[in-house]
């Protein structure tokens, strides 16, 4: 998968799927923009484990590495990328 458009890509679709928003830009700020609230992070978090099989436990995460979908992208790659780090189910 090419990091620049398709994990973007895919982050975008999963944000409309299943959080029911439409992200305008890759790199609209998620929480400036209201998009991503406590109830929201949590229902990611859970998309994120279902779509991909990891979990990223809240006390390791940075909301800097949620803040954009560009940087959503970033971690589910990274996580994808170095499994040894990862919890999989």
């Amino acid at each position: 998968m090419d990091f620049g458009t398709d994990w973007v890509r895919e982050i975008q679709t999963l944000f409309a799927e299943t959080l029911f928003v439409e992200v305008e830009s890759p790199d609209t700020d998620l929480f400036q923009r209201g998009i991503l609230d406590s109830m929201a992070l949590v229902e990611l978090l859970l998309q994120l484990e279902q779509s991909y099989g990891f979990t990223v436990p809240l006390m390791d995460l940075d909301t800097e590495d949620i803040r954009t979908i560009r940087k959503i992208a970033a971690l589910v790659s990274a996580h994808l990328s170095a499994p040894a780090r990862l919890k999989v189910r």
